[in-house]
């Protein structure tokens, strides 16, 4: 079979859990012995990577610049993409150039929503896997405390016009019942069928042991306001002042809120900036305990995934997918005083922490099973 998968994001510009999905997935594809053609953007004016294997189209978008933008411009941008003819005219030509047996679609903000009606009238294949609720809002965030926002006119114009856009893939793929059920009830995938998977892991047979006599909280994660990361800051000070610890916390990632985050000078944090696979795993080893303080939903975070696979126990905001991955005693309400409270618990049990029981599949199992609908 010949694949395309499609996500907005893709090597060399890749930030999030979804670009390490989609890497897995065409890598487990490709060791089956099929082919695989890539589509996702590059920034306007950066130059497009050299070959590496794959075809691999790159569509110049603003997307990698949206953040720079005001509000108004950032919504007109995201309207004026449902009727952007031209993309939609390259991305016929690429699908019939590439005549591809199935076509997998991931984030599309930046590429255009319109490439899963497009795929259908052209009777591609065309699964469609969810990682986010960018479908229901442009941002592809919900915040804690602002849930009605999706019930807003704005929000249901935009998720008119996306359900209009992507139209019906024959499966939609998705980690989390609780996304799921998000686009459900939102009037999304009602000829579609729903295939609730886990996300993938590299596999790794290591057990590591976590249960030091110091501790070691870790956070890694893009350095954004969403991610929590001032709120941890906050809730770490008040968990020193109270604790008097000696206990460290390592911050990986970058983002907007780093150089800020560290003039701040909290105590006894170290700030890595972005790190390689070998660095994070050394320190995900070091490690007593992850933290997970997204002020927004999440869907099934990878970092839950990755801290999983190395044994490593981890203490995360009560939103989203994440309620899905662990046990309530591991969980805690995005505010300074139930994090710190948390943080707290998780010092002085440290010795009695167990990672999340998730079962994990690797890339090889989450492709076997996703072949299995697209050959039915």
């Amino acid at each position: 079979m010949k694949i395309c998968l499609v996500n907005n994001l893709l090597t060399p510009w890749s930030r999030g859990g979804a670009e390490k999905i989609v890497a897995t997935l065409a890598e487990a594809i490709i060791a089956d012995g099929h082919e695989v053609v890539f589509i996702s953007t590059k920034p306007v004016k950066a130059t497009t990577p050299p070959p590496s294997g794959s075809t691999h189209y790159y569509l110049p978008s603003h997307y990698h610049n949206l953040n720079k933008w005001s509000y108004l411009s950032r919504s007109l941008w995201h309207l004026i993409g449902f009727f952007n003819y031209r993309r939609q005219a390259i991305l016929k030509e690429i699908l019939v150039k590439e005549s591809p047996d199935l076509l997998i679609t991931n984030n599309l903000v930046g590429i255009g929503f319109g490439l899963g009606r497009l795929a259908q009238s052209l009777n591609i294949k065309h699964f469609h896997i969810l990682h986010d609720i960018q479908l229901l809002h442009p941002t592809g965030l919900l915040i804690y405390g602002r849930v009605g926002e999706l019930a807003s006119a704005p929000a249901k114009l935009y998720q008119r016009l996306t359900r209009a856009s992507l139209g019906q893939p024959q499966a939609v793929i998705v980690p989390s019942q609780w996304l799921l059920n998000e686009h459900l009830k939102r009037g999304f995938f009602t000829k579609t069928m729903s295939v609730v998977i886990n996300n993938p892991i590299a596999n790794s047979s290591e057990k590591v042991d976590h249960s030091k006599n110091h501790s070691v909280f870790l956070y890694v994660g893009q350095i954004e306001e969403y991610k929590g990361v001032r709120l941890l800051l906050s809730a770490w000070a008040d968990f020193l002042e109270r604790t008097k610890t000696e206990a460290k916390l390592i911050m990986v990632g970058d983002g907007f809120l780093l150089p800020s985050l560290k003039l701040l000078k909290t105590p006894q944090v170290e700030f890595t900036g972005r790190l390689q696979k070998e660095a994070l795993d050394k320190i995900y080893r070091e490690a007593s305990c992850l933290v997970v303080p997204s002020l927004c939903y999440e869907n099934s975070p990878t970092v839950i995934y990755e801290a999983t696979q190395l044994n490593l126990p981890v203490i995360a905001s009560s939103l989203g997918g994440t309620k899905e991955l662990l046990s309530p005693d591991y969980l805690f309400k995005p505010v300074l005083s139930a994090l710190s409270d948390k943080l707290v618990w998780a010092n002085k049990k440290r010795s009695e922490l167990v990672a999340p029981q998730i079962k994990l599949i690797n890339s090889k199992e989450y492709w076997a099973k996703i072949k299995k609908y697209a050959t039915q």
